[in-house]
């Protein structure tokens, strides 16, 4: 809107000066009238400008503390001598998985009227055919409806091989609490997994919420669910960088998996203005066993965050929503 209004006002400007060369009858003065309506469209333009600038300063100034504490805990984890080591062993092994990423994960399905019926508003492109690698044949999914039926369907298939995965390499997960108030509590699973009182106790990561998911799909992918790639998701938490590491490895080796993208929060590069400080591995995947094939999940993309323990017991419900406002700022 900015942009437009910016682009008209100085095209009103310009057919002025070219009125002042023509010669008009009557009372009507056509330079006069473009001057107004040009002036218009740029002080419109400059005011929702300094809004937005505005909102998006109060936005940082309200996350401010929680970025703070989320920095404070990175330097504790980083700048240690141990620390920096296993940093770097991490951006290495985070290297060689994302050499065989695509980059830009979508949902893909067999065509059909459900998953090739353009969505309102969105692009004509998710109903075109891909040609290549393993997707030769599909289409980019253009039902939502049809991801939340994926999504679930998948989600029994993605917490057994979290649970192995967390197993193998000192995960832990969240307890579920018992009143807003109380402070995070996480179970190491080599423990939950032979106690059933613990393992009923665990707070397992849930489908995204449908209307988040329609917000996002509208303001981040213009109108294009194929690209909302984390509605069925899930967390491990570990105590250290080294066991976080080890457990991506194994993701790397793992034949039932394709990672097709990897965002490491846990770079010395990454700029934390961008999440207020919060940091995290997240990998957009998908699941390739005989299991997810034998019911067309093979190619539904899920979302795995790998979560040191500071940053999980940083965050809170009442950060969230100070995030959410954040996040809203900058039309995420």
């Amino acid at each position: 809107i900015t942009y437009a209004l910016t682009i008209n006002g100085l095209f009103d400007f310009v057919t002025a000066f070219v009125a002042m060369y023509e010669v008009h009858d009557g009372n009507y003065d056509p330079i006069l009238y473009q001057f107004v309506v040009g002036s218009f469209h740029i002080l419109a333009a400059t005011v929702i400008s300094v809004n937005r600038v505005w909102i998006i300063h109060t936005s940082k100034a309200l996350v401010k503390p929680d970025k703070l504490k989320y920095d404070s805990i990175w330097k504790e984890v980083s700048e240690s001598a141990d620390g920096a080591v296993a940093v770097q062993k991490l951006e290495a092994t985070v290297e060689k998985i994302a050499v065989n990423c695509s980059g830009h994960p979508r949902h893909y399905s067999k065509p059909s009227f459900m998953s090739t019926r353009p969505p309102s508003g969105g692009a004509s492109c998710c109903t075109k055919p891909d040609v290549s690698g393993d997707k030769q044949g599909l289409v980019p999914t253009a039902s939502l409806s049809q991801l939340y039926v994926e999504a679930t369907c998948l989600h029994h298939v993605m917490l057994q091989k979290v649970q192995l995965w967390a197993h193998a390499w000192k995960g832990l997960f969240p307890r579920r609490p018992s009143s807003p108030k109380e402070k995070p509590v996480f179970h190491l699973w080599r423990l939950a997994s032979e106690h059933q009182e613990i393992r009923d106790s665990i707070k397992w990561g849930e489908v995204k919420n449908p209307s988040r998911a329609i917000e996002k799909v509208l303001r981040s992918y213009r109108g294009d669910p194929s690209r909302l790639v984390d509605i069925c998701r899930q967390t491990i938490v570990f105590e250290r960088v080294e066991e976080l590491t080890a457990c991506l490895e194994a993701i790397r080796e793992d034949k039932e998996v394709v990672v097709e993208r990897i965002k490491n929060r846990y770079s010395v590069s990454f700029d934390s203005e961008l999440s207020a400080g919060y940091r995290d591995v997240a990998l957009n995947l998908r699941f390739v066993s005989e299991e997810a094939k034998n019911f067309d999940l093979e190619f539904h993309v899920c979302e795995l965050q790998l979560v040191i323990t500071g940053f999980a017991i940083a965050k809170n419900d009442e950060g969230h929503k100070r995030y959410v406002q954040f996040r809203n700022s900058r039309g995420e």
